[in-house]
């Protein structure tokens, strides 16, 4: 994952020049060693949940391959 501050990309005369604020790799409680990936996602800026769409996640017999929906509640960290 590259995770960027958007105001700070907004706020830039050379937006592809903003270095993202953390990177790493990342994996979910359903990955199964990464055979499940993230099909797509959303952010309630409302409600700071980020709602991510996990492939095949939620199969229960061999032709009945459903996402699952798995929703995280983010907290800001503020840095100095």
């Amino acid at each position: 994952f590259w995770l960027f501050d958007l105001n700070e990309i907004m706020e830039s005369e050379n937006p592809w020049n903003v270095r993202p604020i953390s990177y790493g790799k990342w994996s979910h409680p359903y990955d199964q060693g990464g055979s499940k990936m993230v099909l797509g996602a959303t952010y309630n800026d409302q409600s700071s949940t980020l709602f991510l769409s996990i492939q095949d996640a939620a199969q229960t017999k061999e032709y009945d391959k459903r996402p699952l929906i798995i929703a995280y509640k983010l907290q800001a960290k503020l840095t100095k």
